[in-house]
């Protein structure tokens, strides 16, 4: 028998983000990620994200900074620890020159993302 498990998404910051996002210009982008967060509501996705998600929201002004990690408990969106199997792989993107070492955050947000939380 197969089972079948709900996909798995890890969210990371721009994702928040978008759910509050203002810009005229990228008005669908804003209604496609509400529409993304009505969907882990309704049991269709399981959603994740990292301590450098918090540390990256922290970062941001009040109010969007508390409407951010808002939307983190509203939506019961789940932790996923950073194991040094993300750090290693954060690593190879960066020293492959896949993600600039300005962007670390971004190489470890991939990794986690493309790791599928194994």
């Amino acid at each position: 028998m197969i089972k079948i498990t709900k996909p798995k998404l890890y969210i990371e910051t721009t994702v928040f983000n978008y759910y509050f996002l203002e810009d005229t210009k990228r008005e669908d982008d804003q209604k496609d990620t509400v529409l993304l967060f009505r969907e882990i509501e309704n049991g269709i996705f399981e959603s994740y994200f990292s301590e450098i998600v918090i540390l990256e929201i922290e970062g941001c002004q009040e109010p969007k900074r508390t409407k951010m990690l808002k939307l983190i408990e509203d939506y019961k969106i789940q932790p996923i620890k950073i194991t040094e199997g993300y750090e290693r792989l954060e690593k190879v993107y960066i020293d492959e020159k896949v993600v600039p070492e300005k962007k670390r955050n971004d190489a470890l947000h991939i990794a986690l993302d493309c790791s599928c939380f194994n």
